[in-house]
């Protein structure tokens, strides 16, 4: 199985609130971190290309790498390329390049590159991003597998962003004849990688619903699994992952505490996607009532609600928002993400 997660190099913070952090972007998640961490006025450094002129008046033109620092103006994400274009002026010195010049830099992710972030304040929010993307488990408070035989996925749900921790990819023999023996242990060896993920990346001190979701019996067989192998694992006996050290005998216990916030419900597939069902079923709301995913869904509902059965209640737009500020009429404020990071 594959394990995601942003590197933080280096961080180093003044008294003053200032301060500068350098990363690598190791996958989407990781870029999505980076766009919510990065605002206008911030200065970003990165490697790029640039064409540039060979000799002053030669009209001859050539593309060269190079590390610039920008100041943003401006950042996109592109949720298909997976990419994060940051446009800004050049600062600092360039032998290529004029300070003040525009420029935009795309971020890729897997190309092992660092970006480094450097901001006159750092508020709590880009703190929270931070912690958030360093250490998702420290605020995600649902986790969730979605499974099919031969996929899954395991991640993490922290308010409106789902992070995948683990992804288990694995090839079944056909149900028919002497294969029926492999699939048994195919199945086993399938149930074991989610047992291993779950105990790796799901912190039960802070998670309150662990969702199973699979078509079909499969969601059963996951969690009487996980149920299984927490229980031998408390007592020491367990095997899956190897020797076990203190700390493994003291995971699986939290695990075995904890086996009733484990629900399970009905997905179409094992695909990450397939998990929006999940999410829509009544009794999964129930058991996500006290959760940060729950709540951003229930503000929502409350705001398209009243909209529809008394809108003299609700105020949409820059114009009619600012008026109710002035009445000091609001009880509930959402903001656009746009409009959060660039007002």
């Amino acid at each position: 199985w594959t394990v995601r997660k942003m590197r933080l190099h280096k961080k180093h913070f003044e008294k003053d609130g200032s301060g500068y952090i350098t990363v690598s972007a190791d996958n989407g998640e990781d870029l999505w971190q980076l766009y919510n961490i990065i605002v206008g006025g911030d200065v970003v450094s990165a490697d790029t290309h640039r064409k540039v002129q060979k000799e002053v008046g030669s009209g001859e033109s050539q593309r060269v790498a190079m590390r610039l620092s920008l100041k943003v103006d401006d950042t996109l994400f592109d949720t298909e390329a997976l990419t994060l274009r940051v446009s800004g002026r050049v600062v600092g010195e360039n032998r290529w390049v004029t300070q003040g010049s525009h420029h935009a830099i795309d971020i890729e992710c897997g190309k092992g590159r660092s970006i480094s972030v450097q901001k006159s304040v750092w508020d709590s929010f880009a703190l929270s991003s931070l912690e958030v993307a360093s250490d998702p488990t420290s605020k995600a408070d649902v986790a969730a597998v979605v499974a099919q035989e031969g996929l899954a996925h395991i991640c993490l749900i922290s308010g409106s962003l789902t992070l995948t921790r683990a992804k288990i990819e694995m090839t079944f023999p056909k149900k028919r004849g002497a294969a029926q023996q492999g699939r048994e242990k195919a199945m086993k060896r399938f149930l074991d990688a989610i047992y291993m993920a779950v105990h790796t990346h799901v912190n039960f001190s802070v998670v309150k619903v662990l969702l199973i979701a699979t078509p079909g019996f499969l969601r059963e067989k996951i969690k009487e699994h996980i149920v299984l192998e927490a229980t031998r694992g408390a007592d020491g006996s367990g095997t899956v992952g190897g020797l076990q050290s203190s700390s493994d005998v003291e995971k699986a216990k939290e695990i075995v505490e904890n086996k009733s916030k484990l629900v399970l419900c009905h997905s179409s597939s094992g695909h990450r996607h397939a998990l929006s069902e999940a999410m829509k079923d009544p009794k999964v709301l129930k058991r996500l009532e006290e959760t940060k995913f729950a709540e951003e869904v229930r503000l929502l509902r409350v705001f398209y609600a009243l909209l529809k059965d008394d809108d003299s209640k609700t105020a949409y737009g820059l114009a009619s928002v600012k008026k109710a500020v002035e009445k000091e009429a609001i009880d509930t404020l959402l903001l656009t993400d746009a409009l959060f990071r660039y007002a």
